[in-house]
């Protein structure tokens, strides 16, 4: 029965995939360290900008969701839409604390981050941005002993 299950599981987690337009490839790149690159539906590698490929060499941070592609470019956050070709800026971050620039004031807050090889805040499960001009984000599980704590900032 277990077995079933997990076919089952797999096979839509599959179709989920086949579903998107693009995908992220991990390929190694050093002992604690992996490079990215984006391939569209037909497994071929997106042609993309020299700032753009630099920001997948061993990112701290970096989410796909659609055709748009969230990096790191030196200190700015951006998002490249992968159809129109398009980069917009999202936030500028402080050299000196880990948080944001919004409308001049410095934001530090405990995100919620997972630790591998690198440590990442998820785009979308860990904080998000509204339309309505909102940033969400999840504490940190080990400043709230476990439990889901979110947080609303107006920008």
């Amino acid at each position: 029965m277990k077995s079933i299950i997990i076919i089952i599981v797999s096979f839509l987690l599959l179709n989920e995939d086949e579903k998107q337009p693009y995908r992220l490839v991990e390929e190694d790149a050093g002992a604690s360290c992996f490079n990215y690159s984006v391939i569209d539906e037909k497994e071929k590698t997106v042609k993309l900008p020299k700032h753009i490929r630099n920001g997948l060499e061993c990112p701290y941070s970096i989410g796909l969701n659609g055709n748009f592609l969230t990096y790191v470019d030196d200190l700015r956050v951006k998002l490249y839409n992968l159809d129109t070709k398009e980069d917009f800026l999202l936030f500028t971050l402080y050299d000196d604390i880990d948080g944001s620039l919004l409308k001049k004031r410095k934001f530090d807050r405990p995100v919620n981050y997972e630790c591998g090889s690198i440590c990442t805040s998820d785009p979308g499960s860990d904080f998000m941005f509204e339309p309505s001009g909102q940033l969400i984000y999840k504490h940190h599980l080990m400043y709230t002993d476990g439990d889901e704590l979110w947080e609303v900032l107006e920008l």
